[in-house]
């Protein structure tokens, strides 16, 4: 998922010494933030529509809001300064993010210590790229989770109870792998968002089958055609040959 506002907004860049163990920083939004968040799940209600995720989107109820989901093929040429002050005055407020902050740190804090130390074997086998920091940030809108890679940023949603109806620590650990692929493989390899998950959860799946309980994902999300072509092995070894593999028979 991309959105250039969002990109320059969260834009960051580091050095890395790989020996060392990754932060996970769990921030609230400031109101500024949550907007451009919010507005990018608006502006891009047709793809999730057009690719399955209608059912795992959760939008502002305010009224002025709503009459934008009701005509989606509007949504490109609407002019989104117009409910900024609205989500400002009328929608954001800090103190709904208090009890989803805790229930997403204590979520990290039950992330196996061991993650990185397997992401590390990636990294040096192909070039899993591992970042420095992660900002998990948290919305109140969207779809269960979401990354922008060039700023390390995950995006988490709770509800203003803190209560979510997935397991967090596997979305968290989902979007680091997404991360982890982005540049040197979905990117390289012009994967499709269907050939995108199924790598994710494969990896998920398989190679941290000992540090994480991976939740199916439904079959729609999903494109299985690319299973033949990965295991442990190649996992570990070299998952981008095993793409390229994939693609030779799949062309793009």
């Amino acid at each position: 998922m991309k959105n250039k506002n969002l990109i320059n907004l969260f834009a960051l860049t580091f050095c890395f010494n790989l020996n060392a163990t990754p932060e996970m920083l769990v921030q609230v939004p400031t109101k500024e933030e949550a907007f451009e968040i919010t507005a990018y799940y608006i502006k891009s209600l047709p793809w999730f529509i057009n690719n399955g995720y209608k059912d795992y989107i959760t939008l502002p109820e305010h009224e002025e809001f709503k009459k934008i989901y009701q005509d989606v093929e509007k949504i490109p040429n609407y002019n989104f300064e117009n409910l900024r002050n609205i989500f400002y005055t009328e929608i954001y407020n800090p103190k709904d993010y208090k009890k989803g902050s805790q229930v997403v740190q204590n979520a990290v804090n039950t992330i196996d210590t061991k993650l990185f130390e397997k992401l590390k074997i990636l990294n040096k086998n192909w070039g899993f790229d591992i970042k420095p920091k992660y900002f998990i940030e948290l919305t109140l809108y969207g779809t269960g989770g979401a990354y922008w890679e060039p700023a390390s940023k995950i995006i988490i949603k709770t509800g203003k109870n803190g209560i979510t109806s997935y397991y967090i620590p596997q979305s968290i650990i989902r979007h680091i792998i997404h991360i982890g692929i982005e540049n040197n493989i979905v990117k390289k390899y012009n994967l499709t968002q269907k050939e995108k998950e199924r790598v994710v959860a494969l990896i998920c799946s398989i190679y941290l089958k000992d540090i994480l309980t991976y939740i199916k994902d439904p079959d729609h999300l999903v494109d299985y055609n690319i299973d033949p072509f990965i295991n442990e092995k190649v996992i570990t070894e070299n998952l981008p040959k095993a793409i390229e593999d994939y693609i030779t028979k799949y062309p793009r």
